[in-house]
């Protein structure tokens, strides 16, 4: 009897054992297709909202740079979100091309990318996406010279190259901004796939 019962105790947690592992797979399968369905649903948003605003550039646009210290960027609104926005970042070498929120907000994050601080005219450009895959979330495939552009409302088209790469704690806020003693122009970065860092590009003005 005693043999009986300890045999039907190591059956039930054998049973218990693969229940859990069973859940833990679907658990995980499960959350693989929630981001899966989240990336896909930003980038038709982006993607939207991306030729609506180009409906509203300027038809001439010019690459000629001009600083306008403390000049505010112009926005405008997109359908179908409603939403303002300042411009579009593209990069090339990763067929990466978002809509640039006027605002951080994690709405405007959802859908494409968002200025944090500063201005293309100002040189202290910063902007945050998130790291779905047609998102930030390749930017560390990037090269040190490889170009980023970024289109604004006024008919500017501006040109950068990247400069240097690095990893920032999120506890670290000045470390997303761009201070006048700092040897680049523009900032991106995104989460680590881990969630725990922000994984940030440094872009300097093409001559």
């Amino acid at each position: 009897m005693a043999d009986k019962a300890k045999r039907e105790k190591k059956e039930r947690k054998g049973a218990v054992c693969i229940t859990l592992g069973v859940i833990m797979v679907l658990s995980a399968v499960g959350l693989w297709g929630y981001n899966r369905y989240d990336a896909d649903r930003a980038d038709k948003a982006s993607k939207e909202i991306v030729v609506s605003l180009k409906t509203q550039m300027p038809e001439k646009q010019s690459s000629q740079f001009e600083a306008y210290p403390q000049r505010k960027m112009v926005a405008v609104t997109a359908e179908p979100d409603g939403e303002k926005w300042i411009g579009i970042v593209k990069i090339p070498s990763l067929e990466v091309e978002l809509p640039v929120a006027e605002e951080f907000s994690y709405d405007n994050l959802n859908v494409g990318a968002c200025r944090c601080n500063g201005s293309a005219y100002t040189n202290d450009l910063v902007i945050a996406a998130h790291n779905f895959y047609n998102h930030f979330g390749r930017l560390d495939n990037l090269s040190i010279g490889d170009e980023i552009v970024f289109y604004d409302f006024e008919g500017k088209v501006h040109y950068y190259v990247v400069s240097s790469q690095e990893i920032v704690q999120p506890t670290d806020v000045d470390g997303m901004y761009i201070d006048p003693d700092d040897d680049w122009d523009l900032t991106l970065f995104t989460c680590t796939w881990s969630g725990q860092t922000r994984f940030t590009v440094r872009c300097v003005r093409k001559q």
